[in-house]
């Protein structure tokens, strides 16, 4: 030995280039937290899909398969937990997440009763908690297929 001590060990970073496969449909009535998602999802993978409403989104849904919908608590129109009541009941494998900035408990709490949330995200939220709930969303998605199919994810 010379006297120097090794080199402190490397520590990988952590990825955030996770590819992730899947669609997800994001719903909300402000056109500003719509380009962020997009933004935040750019270069990970999964087809994304934006609706301005509740309306909007179940039309998506009529149209297309979706995998994880993450909308907005309160939207004008249709609000957000009557439109995920309408997802839990008419596509029920489909993963709902809630994101709210309001602290209303008890329509809160109604909404993850009758939407059947996955998870709720609590506005201001950061990029990082959204792609980790459609992470989550997605694996959960894939066991539940694979579940389905027979098979084992």
């Amino acid at each position: 030995m010379n006297g120097t001590p090794p080199p402190p060990p490397r520590s990988e970073p952590k990825s955030t280039s996770t590819t992730l496969s899947g669609t997800v449909l994001f719903v909300d009535d402000e056109a500003n937290i719509l380009a962020a998602i997009r933004r935040s999802f750019r270069g990970l993978g999964p087809r994304i899909r934006l609706a301005n409403g509740g309306a909007e989104g179940l039309q998506v849904l009529e149209r297309e398969s979706v995998d994880i919908v993450v909308s907005d608590m309160r939207m004008p129109g249709m609000d957000g937990a009557h439109f995920r009541e309408q997802v839990a009941t008419r596509w029920p494998t489909t993963v709902r997440v809630l994101m709210t900035g309001f602290a209303d408990s008890a329509s809160t709490i109604a909404a993850i009763d009758k939407g059947g949330v996955f998870r709720c995200l609590r506005e201001p939220w950061a990029p990082e908690d959204v792609t980790s709930a459609v992470r989550d969303g997605l694996a959960i998605r894939s066991k539940t297929e694979a579940r389905d199919d027979g098979t084992t994810a």
